[in-house]
């Protein structure tokens, strides 16, 4: 009878994350944070200022989302080739983007129009 020593059994490994893993993960956190702040924003205006302070909403949004499209440049601009790679920076995950950006449109389509309206009283042959 041999006698042999039965050892703990092997756990299988964990595979490796993608290189990009790591930034994928940082800019959903970066989405989840802006997302929270267009919550959070009319939320905090409201019970601080009262209702009169909500239509400020209108000139905060397209001011946070410049500073996270500014952020989230900024962020994918440092990240190495290795890493940039592997992730899909407009992929359809990533919802505060497509919020940010649609507020922006939105934003500059009626900056737009209300230059036209300017130029419509200034110049009447328009």
């Amino acid at each position: 009878m041999t006698t042999e020593k039965l050892g703990k059994p092997r756990r299988p490994r964990k595979a490796k994350p993608c290189p990009g893993h790591n930034a994928r993960r940082v800019l959903k956190k970066m989405d989840f944070w802006v997302g929270c702040a267009y919550l959070v924003t009319p939320l905090l205006l409201v019970l601080l200022g009262g209702k009169d302070m909500i239509f400020n909403v209108i000139f905060i949004y397209p001011f946070i989302s410049v500073v996270f499209f500014v952020v989230r440049h900024s962020y994918l601009k440092n990240l190495p080739s290795e890493e940039l790679r592997h992730i899909v920076p407009w992929s359809s995950i990533y919802t505060g983007r497509g919020i940010s950006m649609v507020i922006l449109i939105l934003t500059f389509f009626s900056l737009a129009m209300a230059l036209f309206n300017e130029a419509c009283k200034s110049w009447p042959w328009l």
